[in-house]
């Protein structure tokens, strides 16, 4: 990346840097953060400390930051950590660990994916449980109020359970106004009068049960998650009004005050944040957006395009600045930044870091040969000075009035990829007398069967062939005698007795004959139905017009954008999917799918097609069930478009 080298002297600096007085500290490993004298006592009165991260794509912070939490949790006592993810959906993904014994925790689901799709996350995760049987275990939180597919799913359930053990009254009237802009649009509730009055009716009956129920943890969490999300919401409403407010200052707040909610909940604990560094800031606004900032942007055009760091940072209030005003000395807030390297989001284009100029703190601390150091800021004043804290973007400013320490990294790379649901054939040296393996073919074509459903007998017990029609798992001694059973849409399901097959000894060749299904007719009556009854009848039929087993479907998507009178296509693609129960209605359908990109064509340049994993857009049709979910199908007209496309035969049947 050549920049203009007058730039990178001193001189090009607005303000002398004073790099020769910060006390910068080498660390010779992460894993000995506890021989660190200075570390220790930067962080030993702390209450609260805060881990960011350049950006969300730097997996050599994520290992750093696992280490520091293991560090913190057994010299200095932390016994939470709390992700930039959602409040309730991470209290849910806590409980479902602790009661259900998943064989993979639920905070894969809870914590969000730039970093629980990571090799880090499963890393810290596992550091976790094995704290689980001592008297100061670690547990799993989150601040946001962005809430995950936990939030949908369970929340209202919950809320209904309290308020029952209570006989606090709860129409079911009040919850179906609420899911609509909880789990659908804002719209209706930001245009129409009546509705919003509705909204807001129903809004203070659940506040009025909020004032009977007997205070305890988990009517806590109920009550701030409602009253997080409502903050979202509004931001929501906000939005579509196109109402004026500042970066993303709404969440900051509700951030913060879900955080000082959680110190407030766990009055004896102390508490980790793992989030952006943005977010962790304190006064921001301090920086100053000088003619090498401006180049480096340029530079960084891939990246930043159409990026402007005054207009993006304009009147920011980050939650770190309101926690810091809150509790002082007690929060420590600690950045990373990097002198070297790559950096990405998981499953997006790799990006290099811009060599940081001379004179920054960056540049000094890889001057003097250090592969870790740690610089604490909290009780000197320096002037202001390069880093590339934020976006590994230099950027001048006082940075001991933006954060209280910094962890340097010499070289950033990527975070690597957690494949939690791979699914392999294992070498037959590698099988135990328990464990069982196949591979799920087509009787005629013998062609794998991707996406099979494989189950054992009536027990729960099952798994899903990979995208080669391989499949694995481990049986106990008490599943000896039970039968196979595999299935897939277009096949006729297939029950092997396992006690006839040699599992011990080799990988099962499983032949699976085709099969037609034909589905009942429907008979549509007489009579014109209103919209609402439509919906009613189409969902209290969904068992009896629409398969209710495990199914293989392949089908088209095709992203459309308007702007002004025209209309693009952005993206293409063919996928092949796998239903694990069938077509059921379903609060939040993408959990029940897995499947594969089988082409994908990105038509017009589209600068998000290596999002979300290099899936684009399709993500949104996940977002929402194929046939019908709590959402108003017939009020989303954006999300749906419906017609009657006529009868026709197929194999001699009216369809």
């Amino acid at each position: 990346m050549g920049l203009v080298a007058a730039l990178f002297s001193p001189g090009g600096f607005s303000q002398a840097p004073d790099l020769q007085s910060l006390d910068i500290v080498k660390i010779e490993n992460l894993d000995s953060l506890s021989e660190v004298t200075e570390i220790k006592e930067a962080l030993a009165n702390a209450r609260i400390v805060l881990l960011g991260e350049q950006s969300h794509g730097e997996g050599a912070t994520f290992d750093a930051k696992v280490k520091i939490i293991q560090f913190l949790h057994q010299q200095l006592g932390f016994e939470i950590v709390a992700f930039e993810s959602g409040l309730y959906t991470n209290f849910k993904a806590g409980e479902i660990d602790r009661t259900t014994n998943p064989s993979t925790s639920a905070f894969y689901e809870s914590v969000g994916d730039i970093w629980s799709d990571t090799k880090q996350f499963k890393a810290l995760l596992e550091y976790v449980k094995g704290t689980e049987s001592s008297d100061t275990s670690l547990k799993i939180h989150g601040f946001d109020f962005l809430e995950g597919p936990f939030f949908r799913e369970y929340y209202f359930n919950d809320l209904k359970e309290h308020f029952l053990r209570e006989n606090i009254s709860l129409d079911n009237e009040v919850i179906e106004t609420l899911e609509e802009p909880f789990f659908g649009d804002v719209d209706y509730v930001a245009t129409n009068e009546e509705d919003s009055m509705k909204f807001h009716s129903a809004i203070k009956s659940i506040m009025e049960g909020f004032s009977q129920l007997k205070e305890n943890k988990h009517s806590k969490i109920l009550r701030q998650a409602f009253e997080s999300y409502l903050a979202s919401i509004k931001w929501a409403v906000d939005m579509y009004k196109e109402r004026e407010y500042w970066v993303q200052n709404p969440r900051d707040l509700q951030m913060a005050k879900n955080l000082i909610f959680l110190a407030e909940l766990f009055p004896n604990k102390k508490i980790i944040g793992w989030g952006a560094s943005f977010h962790f800031a304190n006064d921001i606004l301090q920086y100053q957006n000088t003619d090498l900032t401006r180049q480096y942007i340029r530079e960084m055009e891939d990246e930043n395009e159409g990026f402007d760091l005054d207009s993006s940072l304009h009147r920011a209030v980050p939650m770190g600045q309101i926690l810091k005003k809150k509790y002082g000395d007690e929060l420590y807030s600690l950045a990373f930044s990097s002198y070297q390297g790559t950096y990405s989001l998981v499953g997006k284009k790799v990006a290099s870091i811009p060599a940081p100029p001379q004179g920054s703190i960056e540049a000094e601390i890889n001057a003097l040969g250090f592969d870790h150091a740690f610089v604490d800021f909290s009780h000197k004043k320096y002037r202001s000075f390069y880093s590339s804290a934020l976006g590994n973007l230099p950027i001048l400013a006082p940075w001991q009035e933006i954060f209280d320490g910094l962890l340097f990294i010499n070289t950033s790379y990527p975070p690597e990829f957690y494949e939690y649901y791979d699914a392999q054939v294992v070498e037959k040296d590698k099988f135990t007398n328990y464990q069982i393996a196949g591979k799920v073919v087509d009787s005629k074509t013998r062609q794998p069967i991707p996406y099979a459903h494989v189950t054992l007998g009536s027990t729960p017990k099952g798994t899903v062939t990979n995208s080669e029609g391989y499949f694995e798992f481990n049986l106990d001694s008490d599943d000896t005698g039970k039968n196979l059973v595999i299935s897939s849409i277009g096949y006729g399901n297939l029950v092997l007795d396992l006690t006839k097959a040699s599992t011990a000894e080799d990988t099962l060749y499983i032949k699976m004959e085709p099969k037609t299904l034909v589905l009942d007719e429907m008979i549509i009556s007489a009579k014109t139905p209103t919209a609402k009854e439509i919906v009613q009848k189409a969902k209290r039929s969904i068992e009896n017009n629409y398969f209710q087993g495990p199914y293989n479907q392949e089908f088209f998507y095709r992203v459309q954008k308007q702007a002004n009178d025209s209309a693009t296509f952005t993206e293409e693609a063919s996928v092949f999917v796998y239903g694990k129960s069938g077509y059921k209605p379903s609060n939040s359908a993408y959990r029940n799918f897995s499947g594969q990109i089988l082409q994908f064509r990105n038509t017009t340049g589209n600068p998000n097609k290596d999002k979300w994993s290099g899936v684009g857009s399709i993500w949104l049709v996940f977002s929402h069930d194929v046939i019908f979910d709590k959402d108003n199908i017939l009020h989303r007209a954006s999300a749906y478009e419906m017609e009657l496309a006529g009868i026709t035969t197929y194999n001699d049947e009216e369809v």
